[in-house]
């Protein structure tokens, strides 16, 4: 394993990718320079004898708290379009654009709003009102787009870097809309609310604390594709196109296990 300079000089979301490579045995180096190339992508990495470069930005509070409506996409657009700069001499390569966001509700890297921003400014996914569902969400799209035939091919895939645990007040709220649901009571928007304003005052429950885990989002136009044997802990999804869907494809084997719980934990809480 080889480092360029100590981890403390490195931001929170590089330190935080350190610290997932490392635990995943991945061979990386960091701010290498690259010989005939002025630009240097902050990972290096070497796996399955591939070589993958990792651009890692990080979302920050915004200066001013917004006070009203504001659009989602535009930081996430603008981390994009950081990332295309970056890659411009690696268009031959494989990329991969690591976004963290942990500081800021108005800098959230939600899943919704990342493939927005990429793949179709106005995203579609069959949900009725009227039912808790319990499938991988799936998105269509249209609109602009970052990521698409003609612009932006040499970014393999976007990577969420995320902060995760696993809140099982929500969990067991959930079970609880499926159960009615499955004798016959139709569940209003807004059941889950309710239900846990109702039980508020419970002691807070979380397993899996602390877990890092990464969330990748293969881009279908990309010259070159993002392997599938890199980001695979037990944690981490990926998603990607299938048939004319945008959906999950694959998660790991401790998410597969939170399914086979007496009480499983809903695909949107994974």
């Amino acid at each position: 394993m080889v480092e360029i300079r100590p981890s403390h000089g490195m931001t929170h979301s590089e330190e935080l990718l350190r610290e997932y490579l490392l635990s995943r045995d991945i061979v990386f180096q960091y701010e290498q320079p690259v010989p005939g190339k002025s630009q240097r992508p902050d990972f290096q990495v070497e796996h399955g004898g591939a070589t993958i470069w990792l651009e890692v930005k990080e979302s920050k509070a915004p200066v001013q708290r917004p006070t009203t409506a504001f659009d989602p996409l535009l930081s996430i657009v603008e981390k994009i379009d950081q990332g295309r700069k970056k890659f411009k001499e690696f268009k031959s390569c494989c990329c991969g654009l690591v976004i963290h966001s942990c500081e800021s509700i108005f800098r959230s890297a939600h899943i919704d709003h990342v493939v927005a921003a990429a793949f179709g400014q106005n995203t579609f996914y069959p949900l009725r009102a009227d039912r808790v569902e319990d499938t991988p969400r799936r998105f269509r799209f249209s609109g602009s787009s970052k990521l698409n035939r003609d612009s932006n091919t040499t970014i393999s895939s976007i990577i969420l870097l995320q902060h995760w645990e696993v809140k099982e007040l929500w969990v067991d709220v959930r079970n609880e809309l499926l159960d009615r649901q499955s004798r016959g009571e139709r569940i209003m928007p807004g059941a889950d609310m309710q239900l846990l304003a109702e039980r508020q005052d419970e002691p807070v429950r979380i397993t899996h604390p602390n877990t890092t885990r990464c969330v990748v989002l293969k881009n279908p136009f990309a010259q070159v594709p993002f392997p599938n044997n890199v980001f695979d802990g037990p944690f981490d999804q990926r998603w990607g196109l299938s048939g004319d869907v945008y959906t999950l494809q694959w998660m790991g084997s401790g998410l597969e296990k939170l399914r086979q719980r007496p009480k499983l934990v809903p695909y949107d809480y994974l």
